[in-house]
């Protein structure tokens, strides 16, 4: 499914469009399984309140692999330049401060559940004032704010 996804990127052909799909590409089949279902779980949400809503994934496993991506669904083609801008701010805020490598957004139109635009980010992290305001101005909570939750410990396997 997520070969799917990385055809609608492929076919709109915006910048970052190859290192996007790398790192669709990159995940476990479990990841790339929650790439995959993103734009349908956003098109649901939408198609039942009329609203956009959106899924943020945070990931990767050393810094240059880093990444965030975010789907947003666009619930009636009128609103498209407004979800835009609005996904857009928070890309570059959210990239900022998770200091990831790279982030990316999907609009997702809610009566076809298709990618209708892509954005990339891949500036270098650091320190910057402009970002660090707008992180506020879109109202990101701060890092220490957040849970912090590890994913239980694995198993020992006996005879090791």
């Amino acid at each position: 499914m997520v070969l799917e996804l990385i055809d609608e990127i492929t076919r709109l052909a915006r910048p970052g469009w190859l290192a996007i799909a790398t790192t669709l590409l990159d995940g476990s089949a479990a990841t790339q399984r929650r790439f995959a279902n993103a734009a349908d779980t956003v098109r649901a949400q939408s198609a039942a309140d009329g609203l956009p809503h959106s899924v943020t994934m945070i990931g990767g496993t050393r810094q240059l692999n880093t990444y965030v991506l975010v789907w947003m669904s666009v619930p009636h083609p009128a609103q498209h330049a407004r979800i835009r801008t609005s996904l857009f701010d928070y890309l570059r805020a959210k990239k900022h401060q998770m200091q990831t490598a790279r982030a990316a957004g999907f609009l997702v139109d809610t009566h076809s559940g298709m990618v209708t635009d892509v954005l990339f980010d891949n500036r270098l992290p650091g320190a910057d004032a402009e970002l660090d305001w707008l992180a506020a101005e879109v109202g990101l909570q701060p890092l220490s704010a957040m849970p912090r939750s590890l994913p239980p410990p694995k198993a020992r396997r006996r005879g090791r």
